[in-house]
């Protein structure tokens, strides 16, 4: 059987790094894939704050915090949505539109699990969370985004494989 070394990128790192297994022998995990340390919201915010944040950055989702504890996800479809119920809610707090106890995977979870949370839950993120329930503490997010950049990614390296053993 002949295996050939593949390049695993990781966002986390600067550059790309080469490694030296098959890709089959290296499963990639969450901490592949996500947005470490992301921008979050507190949970004493306001939706006009959320706001302010999703017309600046380009995101779609914001983790919601209390001090360092995950409380809650908002996306800017569910500002959208409450604001379109009552335009002067902006004023709100945020935790009128956040969605509790959103689902969180930790960062060394394989991708194939996250993946399968996304597609049977239909969301669109997961948390990236060490520990569990109210004791949950951030460490990142991954998106449906970031799963399909590193499937193309990882796609993109098993056809130029392919094709140098053609």
């Amino acid at each position: 059987m002949n295996e050939a070394a593949g390049t695993v990128v990781s966002r986390n790192l600067s550059s790309v790094q080469q490694v030296d297994s098959p890709l089959v022998n290296v499963p990639l995990r969450v901490r592949d894939a996500m947005t470490a340390v992301p921008v979050t919201l507190h949970v004493g915010q306001s939706v006009r704050d959320a706001l302010n944040v999703f017309a600046a950055k380009p995101f779609h989702h914001l983790p919601v915090v209390n001090g360092t504890r995950v409380v809650g996800i908002v996306s800017d479809h569910d500002l959208l949505a409450f604001l379109a119920q009552d335009p002067r809610a902006r004023y709100a707090k945020i935790s009128k539109v956040m969605m509790p106890s959103p689902k969180g995977v930790d960062a060394d979870t394989v991708l194939s699990e996250a993946i399968r949370l996304v597609t049977e839950n239909r969301i669109s993120s997961l948390l990236v969370v060490e520990g569990e329930g109210k004791d949950a503490v951030l460490q990142g997010i991954v998106t449906r985004t970031d799963l399909l950049q590193m499937f193309f990614k990882v796609q993109r390296q098993l056809e130029g494989q392919a094709h140098l053993h053609l």
